[in-house]
């Protein structure tokens, strides 16, 4: 009697160790959970008939799991209203608001510690509101996700980062269709930001990132080419600019907008950004001396005094 009590205590351990290992795979699925566990439970109270009958059950577990998890990722991506529950369409969902509908998705824990998580639910919900932002942010969050362990959370990342994608593909259609049908200035400069955004948010290599910032940059002159007073469109041209290592026309941009507004913050630090980086420090201070402290931050007063004062030794 020792030895068949012997057999039947292992194969319960065993069979616990095995509904152990299903509950972190499985977690999601509380019903499957039941399932493995009703069956242990019948393993180890009725030998022999009670382990052919927990078999039974849990390859019936199994099975419906894999088969929960092809319906829920069906349901998920496989219908014709993917764009409504997934992709970027609500382009006027403002950052705040997105922000709202995170944390009442998922509270207030960081995405980064959900997606290196172990809660396939709140990863999932995360990939859902991740995959709503063309954030350079989020984009890295989901190739995170990528490498989970769990097959259905790279296959909902995968497909939420093919998606984004093809939305932003979409609209970059759009908008040079609307470059070609009216042609005007805001057109060609929505065209520009939206190449930028292509080429920024990490979903292209650098080759195809470098491409896409060189049709941003000719979508930019094309709209400061039809109306020239544009200081937000200069200084989005100068950045792709800068990201394209071209220095020099970077910096003669930056010289003819600072004489043009010389009341533009935003457009004197870039250009004295450009100089600094360049070495060309004497250049720097007399366009600071040129801005008013009203509407500055007091680290950008700190940063305006010193280079004044600089210049004035």
């Amino acid at each position: 009697m020792a030895f068949p009590a012997s057999a039947h205590l292992g194969a319960v351990l065993l069979f616990s160790a095995a509904y152990a290992g299903s509950a972190v795979r499985l977690h999601s699925s509380r019903q499957i959970r039941g399932k493995i566990l009703y069956a242990l439970l019948m393993a180890a109270f009725f030998p022999g008939l009670g382990a052919w009958m927990a078999l039974i059950f849990f390859v019936a577990a199994r099975s419906g799991a894999k088969q929960v998890a092809a319906a829920s990722e069906e349901e998920f991506f496989g219908d014709k209203k993917w764009l409504s529950r997934l992709a970027l369409i609500d382009e006027g969902e403002t950052p705040a608001h997105l922000q709202r509908r995170m944390r009442t998705e998922i509270g207030f824990r960081p995405m980064i510690d959900i997606i290196r998580g172990q809660e396939t639910q709140a990863k999932t919900k995360a990939i859902f509101l991740l995959s709503r932002s063309m954030s350079r942010e989020h984009v890295a969050l989901l190739k995170e996700a990528l490498r989970d362990g769990v097959p259905e959370i790279r296959l909902y990342a995968a497909s939420a980062l093919l998606k984004i994608e093809a939305e932003l593909n979409r609209r970059i259609q759009q908008a040079k269709a609307e470059c070609e049908r009216r042609g005007n200035f805001g057109d060609y400069a929505q065209l520009g930001d939206l190449y930028a955004t292509y080429a920024g948010i990490g979903i292209a290599d650098p080759s195809l990132a470098s491409y896409y910032l060189g049709r941003s940059a000719e979508a930019f002159r094309s709209s400061l080419d039809i109306y020239t007073e544009q200081p937000d469109s200069t200084l989005k041209l100068s950045r792709v600019l800068l990201e394209l290592r071209q220095y020099d026309k970077v910096r003669g941009l930056l010289d003819r907008a600072v004489r043009v507004w010389p009341g533009d913050k935003e457009m004197v630090f870039l250009r004295n950004e450009v100089y600094f980086n360049l070495g060309r420090f004497e250049d720097i201070g007399a366009y600071f001396s040129g801005l008013s402290p009203e509407g500055l931050t007091e680290a950008e007063k700190g940063v305006t005094e010193f280079w004044t004062t600089l210049k004035n030794r």
